[in-house]
């Protein structure tokens, strides 16, 4: 099922190549691959289990929000414009799990805006702001949240970039077993699962990788 939810998920990603959003391009960060993972004790949307009507319903809604969020970046107006477009937003699509609108919005607004360029203090409020989205979705995307807390350093302080650090280490490594179909394995175990598949699931080393650097933050 969940495989089935990633190949469906792609399908309707691809499908806004071909949609007209803005006469301002979309900047290819915004376009990038987003991968996120639903919080523990919360499953994600089973496409099998819904109705035609609702299918149709929950497509529709995945090429509105990926559309929508295109548009709030393509802008002349950089980060500050692009962040009040996209905030607006993140209530506005109730056929999607909110996690799911969450890790996406933070994953593009931080790869297209907000760890590029110089950092001043409204720019780290905003990258604060979809850092704690990220987190409090249990992002497992620790790669860019290791970038995140990286750049936060000086604006939060040691106690909340441990926290955040806590978490996302949690998220990740959740993340990692369950490639590795291990859910009951340590993380070292898991790991090394992934690793010595005939196919290494690169993003799950990835994510590993950022664990270990993570750690370090405590």
């Amino acid at each position: 099922m969940h495989k089935a939810l990633f190949l469906f998920a792609l399908l309707v990603w691809g499908c806004t190549d071909s949609i007209e959003t803005t006469d301002i391009s979309v900047p290819a960060a915004a376009r990038a691959d987003v991968f996120g993972m639903a919080p523990e004790g919360e499953s994600p949307p089973d496409i099998g289990a819904m109705t035609d009507q609702q299918r149709r319903d929950f497509g529709d809604a995945m090429i509105r929000m990926r559309v929508d969020f295109e548009q709030a970046m393509a802008t002349p107006g950089g980060w500050e414009d692009a962040d009040s477009r996209l905030r607006p937003l993140l209530d506005d699509y109730p056929e999607i799990p909110a996690y799911q609108v969450q890790q996406t919005a933070g994953a593009i607004m931080l790869n297209t805006y907000l760890l590029t360029g110089e950092m001043d203090d409204a720019k780290a409020d905003a990258l604060g702001f979809y850092t704690d989205l990220l987190i409090e979705s249990s992002s497992p995307n620790a790669p860019l949240l290791e970038r995140a807390l990286t750049a936060l350093r000086g604006h939060w302080s040691d106690a909340e970039i441990t926290e955040a650090a806590t978490a996302t280490i949690a998220a990740g490594e959740r993340y990692v077993a369950t490639k590795a179909d291990c859910a009951d394995c340590s993380a070292t175990e898991a790991l090394r699962r992934v690793q010595s598949t005939a196919t290494a699931d690169t993003r799950a080393v990835q994510v590993s990788a950022s664990i270990a650097r993570l750690q370090e933050m405590l």
